[in-house]
């Protein structure tokens, strides 16, 4: 009897605000393949829209 891998579906949401991007970056830069392909999404979404004009990005616990 062979095990399966658990389901994981991503949901893609097209003009999140600047912070749920954000948040959304942050969660699918830590998934593998599928989080890869839904990061280019939301890369190219940021990109597209001039998005990242408005999000700060900074090193680890620096931010306040």
């Amino acid at each position: 009897m062979s095990k399966s891998a658990p389901t994981f579906v991503i949901r893609l949401q097209a003009n999140l605000a600047p912070h749920p991007l954000a948040r959304a970056l942050r969660r699918s830069n830590r998934q593998t393949d599928c989080g890869r392909r839904a990061l280019a999404y939301y890369l190219f979404d940021m990109q597209d829209r001039g998005v990242h004009q408005l999000i700060v990005f900074c090193p680890r616990n620096s931010c306040s």
